[in-house]
């Protein structure tokens, strides 16, 4: 292996520039065309509470996760330095412009990948490269 896999599958499809903004345009709640670090983290802790509605108390206080949060060297829990990493050097606030080009960085597939027909005919391709003694009897 000649390295890390940079992405799942050859035909990756990033996130397209309308799925960008719509993300942007998510988080930016007060409509003034810059994402900041409370609009973050409302975001973040509304995702959370969907994801885990009721969560248990060992899911808060991991005691590696406590360690890790001591030494962080921001105050708080440590969610202000998970928040800081995507603002341009730990700043209160990230223009439109910052916000999509450090998201295409991400490279995050898109949610549209391909069209079903499309991979519908690759799979009956696939299929017909098999031998037929092989295709008959995995049935």
């Amino acid at each position: 292996m000649d390295g890390p896999i940079r992405t799942a599958r050859e035909d990756f499809i990033a996130l397209t520039d309308g799925e960008i903004d719509a993300f942007f345009h998510d988080l930016d709640k007060d409509n003034d065309g810059y994402v900041t670090i409370d609009e973050l983290k409302a975001k973040l802790q509304e995702s959370h509470k969907e994801l885990a509605p009721v969560p248990q108390k060992h899911h808060l206080t991991h005691p590696a996760r406590r360690d890790l949060e001591k030494n962080n060297g921001h105050a708080g829990d440590g969610l202000h330095a998970f928040l800081c990493r995507p603002m341009p050097d730990c700043g209160p606030r990230m223009s439109r412009t910052e916000f999509v080009n450090h998201v295409k960085q991400w490279e995050v597939p898109s949610q549209t990948q391909t069209d079903s027909k499309v991979q519908d005919d690759k799979d009956i391709a696939r299929e017909r490269r098999i031998p037929r003694r092989r295709r008959l009897r995995a049935y």
